[in-house]
């Protein structure tokens, strides 16, 4: 199973490829709480924007969604400001 992982802001620096790209390779399915964290992203999980296939996947359902063979995951740092 191959996840494609898009990366955006200061998150591209845990990308394996170039401009922030890369990719997931698993044997078995994963969920989104799973792939952040083989990617090595230490950031708090509020601080993430995570979208899968352009649908956005709140912190509190990243647990239970699981990602599919060619599913695309983009992780976007949130925006603060005030």
């Amino acid at each position: 199973m191959q996840i494609e992982i898009k990366l955006g802001g200061g998150l591209k620096r845990y990308a394996a490829g170039p401009a922030g790209r890369g990719a997931i390779e698993s044997d078995s399915p994963i969920t989104v709480a799973e792939a952040i964290a083989k990617l090595g992203v230490e950031e708090d999980a509020e601080d993430v924007l995570a979208i899968v296939n352009d649908e956005v996947v709140p912190p509190s359902e990243r647990l239970q969604f699981t990602l599919k063979d060619r599913d695309q995951l983009t992780l976007i740092p949130q925006l603060k400001g005030g």
